[in-house]
């Protein structure tokens, strides 16, 4: 029986909540993860802007000591605001050499354009640069003119497999302004230079719109003691260092002090080379030798006298040589080129014809091609006087000659006059009494070799020629 008195009591709401689980606090949560994440931004930016001069100095170092290979020193190194940076000073000096002569390439008061942020992803990237003055010095070893400081920069052989992008995209350019460019060539022996040229530029590069890597750069001569202003253009790769130079229009003693080597212009000063210079192209990629060629309009020279090849030229009159020429005859090539590749210096030319100075004497009515090469890699310690140097340089090193007569006449109007003729040549007419002809005739002369070390070597000329003759008269 149930108790009257007894009724139900009503549910406990809080009854088991000991026992129940909490719901996590989850806003609150969140919201510390992210002030962690933002305290962690916030710090990394801060470093960033106190260490950021430090980090672009190392960044900039590393990459131009990988591309040149050679010792980087950078001065000043800062930020000026978020994007803008100053450089005092950068010098990268050439391994292997010492003194003035080591120091290739100095650029000083730099202003650069920059996105700071692309140091973490691939590398700096520069969208414009302007330098106040950038100085480039060409040295020659004295004792050695064919090694260059130059050519002792090359990009770190590491990167040797890199592909063009993966390199280009390390260190990209925008377009760099110089207001001052100075070439500086001339002479190391020791620790100790010898400037022999100095020439200045302004100097504007931009990157090719179709590929980045390329950029085309044009100089234009700001040098107090040149009346026209020369131009000279090219092409920079920056994934290589390539660099391809041209002129155009320019004395041939401008041409040669920018485009030759002391040895090889001593070569020019003692065979007193002239003519007009329509084209001088140079190239060069780090760690290789530099090529020029000087494409030339009215070539004119003097052939080189050469020990044994004394009295080479012959005055020769009524079919019979009558005596040795005091002054040599000046070849004249309507189209001629002077190349510098590698440690030969080739001096060619075409449609050429023969001048003399003597007033009493024909020069010879011919056509001809002449090809002189003279390698300079064993030539003579230099002199201060460049045609000294050079004559004694052509009478010791070893070369090639070939001069091809495609037209030799001499008429019959003019017989019994004297005229300037290769003493081979005259020999040749002598024996068969000729007193008049047409010639075609091919002439070479050889001492050593171009292209290789002769152990001992080998100072003998030799001499081989052909000839061929037409409508001789007086011939027996």
């Amino acid at each position: 029986m149930t108790d009257p008195t007894s009724t139900a009591s009503p549910p406990d709401d809080h009854a088991g909540t000991a026992d129940a689980p909490k719901r996590p606090r989850r806003p609150r949560r969140v919201a510390r993860i992210f002030g962690w994440i933002g305290v962690g931004v916030v710090g990394t930016i801060a470093l960033f802007f106190l260490a950021r001069n430090l980090v672009l100095e190392s960044v900039l170092g590393s990459e131009l000591t990988r591309l040149t290979g050679g010792e980087v020193i950078l001065q000043g190194v800062s930020f000026e605001g978020l994007a803008k940076v100053r450089i005092d000073a950068i010098e990268i000096d050439a391994p292997g050499w010492s003194g003035p002569s080591a120091n290739v390439l100095k650029i000083s008061d730099i202003e650069a354009t920059l996105d700071p942020f692309a140091i973490f992803g691939s590398g700096p990237s520069l969208s414009s640069l302007v330098a106040d003055t950038v100085r480039l010095r060409i040295a020659e070893r004295y004792d050695d003119p064919t090694e260059i400081n130059l050519m002792s920069l090359k990009p770190k052989e590491s990167d040797a497999d890199d592909s063009s992008e993966d390199r280009v995209a390390s260190l990209p350019f925008g377009s760099i302004q110089i207001r001052d460019l100075e070439i500086e060539t001339g002479t190391a022996d020791g620790d100790d230079f010898q400037r022999n040229r100095l020439s200045r530029f302004q100097a504007t590069i931009d990157p090719v719109p179709d590929d980045p890597s390329i950029h085309a750069f044009f100089l234009a001569s700001i040098d107090d003691d040149i009346d026209e202003i020369d131009l000279a253009k090219g092409t920079w790769n920056a994934s290589t260092g390539r660099l391809e130079l041209r002129i155009d229009d320019v004395d041939l003693e401008r041409g040669t002090n920018l485009a030759l080597p002391s040895a090889a212009r001593s070569i020019v000063e003692a065979m007193q080379i002239s003519g007009s210079v329509r084209t001088a192209m140079i190239e060069w990629t780090p760690g290789k030798t530099p090529q020029a060629e000087l494409s030339i309009d009215d070539l004119s020279l003097i052939p080189p006298r050469l020990a044994d090849l004394d009295n080479a030229w012959v005055s020769y009159e009524g079919g019979r040589i009558i005596g040795p020429l005091e002054h040599l005859p000046r070849i004249n090539l309507q189209h001629g080129t002077i190349k510098m590749d590698g440690d030969v210096l080739e001096v060619r030319g075409d449609g050429g014809s023969f001048s003399t100075v003597a007033e009493d004497v024909l020069a010879p009515d011919v056509e001809l091609d002449a090809t002189l090469r003279v390698r300079l890699s064993d030539s003579p310690e230099s002199t201060r006087d460049l045609a000294t140097w050079g004559e004694s340089l052509l009478s010791s090193a070893p070369f090639e000659a070939t001069v091809r007569v495609v037209r030799f006449d001499l008429p019959d109007d003019e017989r019994g006059q004297a005229i300037e003729l290769p003493r081979l040549v005259g020999e040749t007419l002598e024996v068969l009494r000729a007193e008049s002809w047409e010639i075609v005739a091919t002439a070479r002369a050889t001492r050593g070799s171009l292209y290789g070390v002769q152990d001992p070597p080998d100072d003998t000329i030799d001499v081989r020629a052909s000839l061929e003759i037409r409508r001789g008269r007086g011939v027996r």
